[in-house]
């Protein structure tokens, strides 16, 4: 079982991967923006971050290059 957080900012987009996911026995976490990610990835044991680039405020991009 992986510990995965998506970040998308489309609501149905996240918790549709995250319901799939799950149904896989994976645990799943979802955010709406960037901001606060790369403060969660470095205190969470993560096995994946699944990332939209497009997100309001910090773009995944920069969340990608910082983490």
């Amino acid at each position: 079982m992986a510990k995965i957080l998506i970040i998308d900012d489309d609501v149905q987009t996240a918790q549709r991967m995250a319901k799939e996911l799950q149904k896989s026995g994976h645990e799943c976490a979802t955010r709406l923006e960037g901001e606060g990610v790369v403060e969660i990835a470095r205190k969470t044991d993560l096995d994946l971050l699944i990332l939209d680039v497009m997100l309001p405020g910090i773009s995944g991009f920069e969340v990608c290059r910082q983490i």
